[in-house]
């Protein structure tokens, strides 16, 4: 801002001023030139000063909208809504209990969803409405709200029954099956995939999947990992519930601690199946 604004000292103006008067030494009229140059300088002067002001409230304004991104917590509020929900899952409920939702759910975790990007990349937040159109369930609205981090396979979610965090590949394509069950039958990364599975449940982590009643054609009904053969997705998840840390910044510590305890299965996952 100051660097548009260009304030010349007085006795120059005042000389520049001068040598442009004729030389009958008009001092009426030399007066009214410096007033004319005083109150040019004034405005220069205004300007700047109503540049640099508005320049520190942009600034004070920026400040105030960072800190009011922290985040904080997942409030017990956000619990107790969806709880209230699942008693009344209809359209008059939603409407009155909206700035609800935006405040206590949807706010606390754009924030926390805005500190882990760097780790984590960004996040996708669901959207709170069911699809109704060929569900015999028509309860409009979901009763949880859950969060996808496409770049590093982690999922979060919120609901009546509190804090649940999650980590793998929910979905897979028939080629990312294939590639699963060829990794996990050789025998040069199946163990790698056991020992990864025995970390992670080691931490307190549950591990799950679609799968099969029975090993796949193709492989060995007594292969020595037919359980895992079996799968067709693999995932792993703890339930946290409501722990006294979670309205506090420390959950942001806790789910950043979590989801990298299960960096052995995903990073296997990533490393032997891959995105399509």
């Amino acid at each position: 801002m100051t660097g548009n604004v260009k304030v010349q000292p007085i006795a120059w103006l005042e000389a520049q001023g001068s040598s442009n008067l004729s030389g009958d030494n008009d001092s009426a009229l030399l007066a009214k030139h410096k007033r004319g140059i005083h109150q040019s300088i004034v405005a220069q002067i205004d300007n700047l000063w109503h540049g640099r002001f508005s320049l520190w409230t942009a600034f004070a304004d920026s400040s105030l909208r960072v800190q009011a991104m922290t985040f904080a917590g997942i409030p017990i509020a956000a619990l107790d809504f969806y709880e209230d929900l699942e008693n009344d899952n209809s359209k008059a409920f939603w409407t009155a209990h909206k700035t609800v939702y935006d405040e206590q759910v949807k706010a606390p975790i754009v924030e926390l969803v805005a500190a882990v990007a760097a780790e984590f990349g960004d996040g996708k937040l669901f959207r709170p409405y069911r699809d109704i159109r060929f569900a015999k369930d028509k309860t409009p609205y979901k009763t949880h709200q859950g969060v996808w981090f496409d770049d590093s396979r982690r999922y979060l979610q919120v609901s009546a029954a509190g804090l649940f965090v999650g980590g793998g590949y929910w979905h897979t394509t028939s080629e990312q099956v294939a590639r699963l069950r060829r990794a996990i039958a050789d025998d040069r990364t199946g163990p790698d995939l056991e020992k990864a599975i025995a970390a992670v449940t080691k931490a307190g982590f549950d591990v799950h999947g679609e799968q099969l009643t029975r090993v796949p054609a193709g492989f060995d009904k007594e292969h020595q990992r037919a359980d895992l053969l079996r799968y067709k997705s693999l995932t792993c998840h703890r339930e946290f519930g409501a722990p006294d840390w979670l309205a506090t910044k420390r959950a942001q510590t806790e789910i950043v601690k979590a989801w990298r305890a299960m960096s052995p299965v995903v990073a296997w996952l990533d490393q032997h199946v891959g995105m399509d």
